[in-house]
């Protein structure tokens, strides 16, 4: 698989603030020689690359993290697949982030991959989100305060 500042196979992850909460943990779990899937995660990295060309609302996925995606689920051999948020602010002591964002599941072929992403990416500003992000005082993706 494509090692990218874009993406990260699940056994490489080891920093919250890159994949998120529940990436991180199957990469502990696979480390520690439980059978996990394989699969990879999308970094912040292309998240905040995402969100300097666009609104959170209508993001669009650049072009080399598309790449970095797509060539990831082809090295899987391109299988149904679920997508599902790795908050960075997922499972604090204080909030826990499940069932915040948005989750596809049987998600198959490159172009559904990419659009899930993009749904799920979507879903981090969303009136739900954002209530629950204020409730527990922690900021929008963007830094800003949520309303």
């Amino acid at each position: 698989m494509t090692q990218e500042p874009f993406t990260l196979r699940f056994a490489d992850c080891h920093d919250v603030g890159q994949v998120g909460g529940k990436a991180l943990n199957l990469g502990k779990l696979i480390n520690a020689g439980f059978p996990v899937p394989d699969g990879f995660a999308v970094t912040t990295e292309a998240f905040r690359r995402a969100v300097e060309i666009t609104e959170i609302s209508e993001l669009a996925i650049p072009e080399e993290a598309a790449a970095a995606v797509q060539a990831n689920y082809r090295a899987l051999g391109s299988p149904v697949v679920a997508v599902r948020s790795s908050a960075t602010a997922e499972d604090m002591a204080e909030a826990s982030m499940a069932g915040q964002y948005e989750t596809i599941l049987d998600v198959s072929g490159e172009d559904a991959l990419l659009d899930a992403i993009r749904r799920c990416w979507a879903s981090l500003d969303t009136p739900r989100t954002r209530a629950y992000l204020a409730e527990h005082g922690i900021a929008m993706v963007d830094g800003t305060s949520p309303k």
